[in-house]
């Protein structure tokens, strides 16, 4: 009925204004300028204060916290504690919401038909937080800037309950100007006779006007869409009901953020289809920035406009062969996606592959190695595509790719090649190309890291999906020592050997990305596949002390070892991830106080916080697992920023022996642990 009612009083004030034309206020060009450099603006007050009185807050209820906004006379805020709300299915979360506005409403200064869900409706803000989210109507027309929120918090078995309800909605409203007419669309348009703008439409609206000290006062309004003839684009206008004052003005002139992309090739032209990777750095027709790493730049263009794009960027530049002119591509906006498409020819699609492979495999190494470390990361390194040729690529400071013919595919379709030769460029760039196997083993590495698949180039045959190398091998050092590409796959498959088991242990994400930040860690260092593995096991040193093992000492030594890289250690044992989140409490030494005639007395030092430490015998796995007490030690004073312990008895050691060190704080939490490797002189 309410809503009725405000639709009837506004098509009474219509018809009033129809039957007779009266002088309304004109706006003036310094006005509506003055207004546009404003903007649309939120009006909304930015703090709240916790505030009583409402009678909320009760030991036997969920709400342990009320605050108020501009509107002293309601909640802008409740909190619930979720222990004490009942739990409710997700598929009830809205008639549970609308029931409860309905029964609580008026506490907030809410009629029970003021809400209207906004989409989207309810969305999952977090795994543990549900919402569901309103804007308001008063009287049936929009107030501007509301927002009611309801929010849940969400169980492990995906019940809800409540949590907070966050009132934005402008408390109890009081208009300035209750009984002014509703505008017209004729008299906007009068009023706005004297500037190049032409009303289209118009809506009425309840406005906010907030002074400096965040009081807000809310007035009649009429929200006008219009079209600014001077700037050739679309504005909205919203003027004060009454004497037609216009209170907000903002031209819809905010550049889309437009996306280009090109439909390239995943990994080779066998590919059923064509995937769109982003356009990154480049440099489009009209710009005054490059597109950022995503693709994306700010624009304003027409259904269907044409945008050139050179294929250089501060990445890669890619050329022809016999010229050294960027090749250029051009793509077409499509309004709806706010995207470029770029779908190259027979012809173009060989140079942006080729552009794209080399953007995309320097956005891959960028996750572990930073610009300061390897300069060619932000070097635009040159790809000639169509050399004369053919089933060969190389690199001598750039990227050569070969025509196809004799039976192999252009070079510029095999994305494979592409990465190789890049990896190539990486171990240039990471001290110089010191040995013709690794620098091989480095680019089919790379190559397969990022593709995860161990075959190397497949479709570098034309029309064969067999790679021409594969990772997944059997090689081993010297027994297949000989030409660098044969040499290069002993250390690929110790790479990928490395980075098989690692999946295995900690799950297809965390034991792809360990193995990558080994071996690029590790490039830093090594000058040849043949001191790999000692680097390997450098960077995964967790603690800097080389007595304790590294995480996963074991497992690389395992992989090496298979490829005659190292010499494997049947007993030897990681320990094992689900037990290794006890941390490792680098402040945690241990040292022989005494040799007594049964054993060795043992002094231990410890973080200030420690207050309680014992230790264990035996491999850490066993040791974190068990958490087992073979010695425990007495509080002995503090020196500088360590607390000393002594042993309460001397143990007798073995002549090579793995101690765990564990220390706990006063209230008996685990403070963390260290492992010791102890020799018996």
């Amino acid at each position: 009925m309410l809503f009725q009612s405000a639709w009837a009083i506004a098509i009474a004030g219509m018809l009033m204004a129809c039957g007779a034309q009266q002088d309304v206020r004109r706006t003036n060009n310094k006005e509506l300028i003055s207004l546009y450099g404003q903007g649309r603006k939120v009006h909304q007050p930015a703090r709240m204060s916790e505030a009583y009185g409402f009678g909320l807050i009760d030991t036997e209820t969920a709400v342990f916290r009320v605050d108020r906004g501009h509107d002293d006379s309601v909640p802008s805020l409740i909190q619930f504690d979720t222990s004490k709300s009942p739990a409710l299915p997700a598929e009830a979360a809205a008639d549970f919401s609308a029931a409860w506005f309905e029964e609580h409403g008026n506490a907030l200064g809410l009629a029970p038909n003021d809400l209207r869900p906004e989409e989207p409706f309810g969305i999952y803000v977090t795994d543990a937080v549900y919402m569901l989210r309103y804007t308001r109507l008063f009287q049936g027309i929009p107030v501007r800037d509301t927002r009611i929120e309801m929010s849940f918090a969400v169980a492990s078995d995906g019940s809800l309950r409540l949590r907070e309800v966050l009132n934005r909605g402008h408390g109890v409203i009081r208009l300035e100007n209750p009984e002014a007419p509703s505008a017209t669309l004729d008299q906007v348009t009068q009023a706005l006779a004297d500037v190049d703008v032409t009303p289209r439409s118009i809506q009425p609206v309840i406005y906010p006007i907030e002074d400096q000290n965040e009081t807000i006062r809310m007035i009649l309004g009429s929200e006008v869409e219009a079209w600014d003839e001077a700037e050739q684009v679309n504005a909205t206008i919203t003027f004060a009901n009454g004497d037609l004052t216009p209170v907000e003005a903002y031209r819809h002139r905010y550049a889309d953020r437009v996306r280009i992309e090109a439909s390239v090739y995943g990994r080779n032209y066998l590919d059923v289809t064509r995937a769109g990777f982003p356009m990154s750095f480049t440099m489009p027709s009209g710009a005054a920035t490059p597109t950022d790493a995503d693709g994306y730049y700010e624009a304003n263009l027409a259904e269907g406009a044409q945008v050139t794009l050179p294929l250089t960027s501060s990445r890669v530049t890619t050329v022809n062969a016999g010229s050294t002119t960027p090749l250029a591509v051009t793509g077409s906006y499509s309004a709806q996606s706010k995207k470029i498409m770029v779908n190259p020819s027979a012809e173009e699609i060989i140079g942006v592959n080729a552009h794209l492979s080399v953007q995309r495999i320097n956005a891959f190494v960028r996750r572990h190695v930073r610009e300061n470390e390897l300069p060619l990361l932000n070097r635009s390194i040159r790809v000639t595509t169509n050399v004369a040729g053919s089933c060969n690529a190389f690199y001598d400071g750039q990227i050569s790719l070969y025509a196809a013919g004799q039976g192999c595919a252009n070079m510029g379709l095999v994305n494979d090649v592409t990465y190789h030769e890049w990896g190539h460029g990486l171990d240039d760039a990471m001290g110089g190309i010191t040995d013709g196997a690794f620098s091989e083993g480095i680019g089919d590495i790379l190559a397969g890291y990022y593709t995860n698949n161990s075959s190397m180039a497949p479709g570098f045959i034309q029309g064969n999906s067999q790679g021409i190398r594969e990772l997944a091998n059997n090689f081993r050092f010297p027994d297949n020592r000989g030409g660098v590409h044969q040499e290069g796959l002993t250390i690929g498959g110790s790479f990928w050997d490395l980075r098989t088991a690692l999946i295995e242990r900690y799950g297809a994400i965390r034991g792809a990305f360990t193995a990558e930040r080994l071996f690029f860690r590790h490039l830093a260092v090594s000058n040849s596949y043949r001191a790999s593995y000692q680097d390997v096991l450098t960077v995964d040193d967790d603690d800097g002390n080389p007595m304790t093992p590294s995480p996963n000492r074991c497992l690389i030594t395992t992989a090496f070892a298979k490829h005659g890289l190292a010499t494997e250690d049947p007993a030897c044992k990681d320990v094992d991830p689900a037990f290794a989140a006890v941390r490792m409490e680098p402040s945690l030494s241990v040292t022989v106080l005494s040799s007594v005639a049964d054993g060795a007395r043992l002094a231990g030092a410890g973080p200030l916080n420690a207050r309680n430490m014992f230790a264990c015998i035996g491999s850490e796995i066993d040791c974190v697992k068990a958490q087992r007490q073979d010695l425990t030690f007495t509080l002995d004073g503090t020196k500088g920023d360590k607390v000393l312990f002594v042993a309460d008895k001397a143990v007798s050691l073995q002549e090579q022996q793995n101690i765990v060190l564990f220390v706990k704080d006063q209230a008996g939490t685990l403070l963390g642990k260290r492992s010791f490797f102890v020799h018996s002189k």
